[in-house]
This record gives C-alpha cells, sequence and structure tokens, in this order.
C-alpha cells in the first residue's frame, strides 16, 4: 500500500472525511491533514517526484503550519 503514493493519499483522506464529519475538533483534523499532506510530500520527494512533492508539502505548511 504504501507503495502507491496517491492510492495511500486517497485512502487515508477518504478516512478523514468519515472521522471528521462531525466537525468536533477542527484543530485536530487540520493537523492531521497537515500530517497526511507532510507524509505523502516526503514519500515523493524521495522517489525524485518534485512536482508532486511541493504541492503536498506546500498544503501541510496551509493546513498547520507548526
Amino acid at each position: 500500500m504504501h507503495r502507491q503514493i496517491g492510492e495511500l493519499a486517497s485512502d487515508v483522506h477518504l478516512l478523514y472525511d468519515r472521522v471528521f464529519a462531525g466537525g468536533e475538533n477542527p484543530s485536530f483534523e487540520r493537523r492531521c491533514r497537515a500530517n497526511l499532506s507532510a507524509h505523502i510530500g516526503y514519500l515523493y520527494l524521495q522517489r525524485g517526484q518534485v512536482k508532486f512533492a511541493i504541492p503536498n508539502l506546500w498544503r501541510s505548511i496551509r493546513h498547520d503550519p507548526r
């Protein structure tokens, strides 16, 4: 699963959509989504796919600048 970055990201986004559907803790949701984006971005960087890494890393910073 971790070798298929796009599918991993899609599945975790769907999971987050279900888990955070109630909107009870928006700051925790932003942090989780930021961590996912950073993880996906780093995976792309490891593979040398900078054009896919940059948008994910930027999204991570936008969601949670820590």
